[in-house]
């Protein structure tokens, strides 16, 4: 198994631990790891999909630093994609979301 694999089923471990925590940030921030984990091995609707989940996850709990990265991730995602269209509506939302935030 290679560490990306490793790296898979650690973070799927962690979340049901997590859970009986209810720290939604850490299962939000384990299903960003587990999309990065998918990008790197070829599946990125699958990643573009659990980055979503992060990001829904991650505003539920009002942890904006979370969103912010797993959006940066997904409008890079949907460049590399060339879905320009789409990765500019992710941005926009983004901006209007959190511009004035710092």
């Amino acid at each position: 198994k290679g560490m990306v694999d490793e790296a898979l089923v650690d973070f799927n471990r962690l979340i049901p631990v997590a859970e009986k925590f209810n720290d939604y940030n850490i299962i939000a921030i384990a299903t960003y790891y587990i999309a990065l984990a998918l990008e790197a091995k070829g599946f990125d609707e699958l990643c573009l999909q659990k980055l979503r989940e992060t990001s829904e996850l991650a505003q539920r709990q009002h942890c904006q630093s979370i969103v912010m990265q797993a959006e940066t991730v997904r409008a890079r995602m949907q460049m590399k994609a060339g879905r320009q269209d789409v990765a500019e509506r992710i941005l926009d939302d983004w901006y209007r979301e959190f511009s004035l935030m710092l």
